[in-house]
């Protein structure tokens, strides 16, 4: 009887806090062990091999040492000796990263944001990510893109063949679907809201420049969701006349403020996907977004994405204001939770059977 296959998985996203990559992470990877006879190896810094039965959850094994510069050094050094002594014919990085000298390899890439946009990121992870990307990409047999936006620039910037290249979108689950939407036509929409306040790539101060007139002339409030840990883009920003903050929302949370938004507003520079949207989309809520990640892949009306203009965003605004959007909120969250984790699991499968 033949031994089942196995894949290994770089796992230092079960170290990491979790925001949208560690998210991504841990959702796939969890359900690459439901399948029937692929074993799956967690490999954790600094050396733990950890099978993952079907059905269980990737574990969370917070860790600071493991967070920025030190985890990729664990990656380009101790991570490659740990793979291969597990034997495995394949290396899956869920998270971005991975070792630049293992070809049998799929690395997940979720943007190449500190190629394209280094002046949002420190300059020395900039700097790692202009040497370290490209390398990943060119060694790895195959690669796997989060969005079409990604493919496409990983195919223009760094010469990606595109045949070599999967798409494994990300998905929205619970809670985000299972909010109920038999009172979508009595939601208040008092507000708007905006994810990821404390990434200056996001662009809050898009908005806030414009949002005390707003909020005079419209009575909405700009809520703002920003992490525990202190920022310098919430820290400049100061007291805005109708904006409301909310730090380190629970998932919980989150959902009651999507409900209860008008719309989600994505003024962001750059994305590689905005999962923010689809889970807003998930709970019943529309998006204006610029033209970034999936937004134009995922909007149901081209009055959905806007370029960074103040008045075409407050003219939009004040037309949903005074608007039943009841049939787009309906069709967004139909839309969206069609967007299955159990699909993108289906999709890294597919893209991993090459490998194996």
């Amino acid at each position: 009887m033949s031994e089942p296959p196995v894949v290994a998985v770089n796992a230092r996203f079960v170290t990491q806090d979790v925001t949208g990559v560690q998210r991504y992470a841990h959702e796939l990877v969890s359900r690459l062990a439901t399948t029937d006879g692929l074993r799956v190896l967690l490999l954790v810094p600094p050396d733990e091999v950890i099978e993952l039965g079907p059905g269980e959850q990737t574990p969370l094994l917070p860790d600071e040492r493991w967070w920025g510069m030190g985890g990729h050094r664990w990656e380009q050094t101790a991570l490659r000796s740990l793979f291969r002594r597990t034997g495995a014919p394949v290396l899956l990085s869920p998270a971005g990263w991975g070792p630049i000298t293992v070809r049998g390899q799929l690395p997940v890439i979720h943007d190449i944001h500190p190629i394209l946009h280094a002046e949002f990121f420190a300059r020395n992870y900039a700097r790692w990510s202009k040497l370290a990307t490209p390398l990943l990409v060119h060694v790895s047999r195959r690669v796997a893109a989060t969005s079409g936006r990604v493919r496409d620039q990983l195919v223009e910037h760094l010469r990606v063949d595109p045949a070599r290249i999967d798409l494994v979108s990300p998905a929205v689950g619970p809670p985000f679907t299972d909010h109920p939407l038999d009172d979508i036509d009595a939601r208040p929409g008092g507000h708007c809201l905006f994810v990821g306040g404390d990434k200056t790539q996001k662009n809050l101060t898009f908005l806030t420049a414009f949002w005390p007139d707003v909020h005079r002339e419209l009575g909405l409030e700009l809520w703002v969701t920003e992490r525990a840990v202190p920022s310098r883009v919430m820290a400049d920003l100061g007291e805005v006349r109708g904006v409301v903050r909310l730090r380190d929302p629970s998932d919980e949370e989150l959902v009651e403020a999507y409900a209860g938004a008008l719309c989600l507003l994505w003024p962001s520079i750059a994305e590689g996907f905005g999962i923010p949207l689809l889970e807003a989309m998930a709970v019943g809520t529309p998006f204006i977004s610029a033209d970034v990640g999936a937004a134009r892949d995922l909007a149901l009306t081209p009055e959905q994405v806007l370029p960074l203009d103040p008045e075409l965003w407050v003219a939009r605004l004040r037309e949903w204001r005074s608007r039943d959007l009841g049939g787009l909120r309906h069709r967004s969250a139909e839309q969206a939770r069609l967007a299955t984790w159990d699909r993108s699991a289906d999709a890294l499968r597919s893209a991993l059977q090459p490998l194996l």
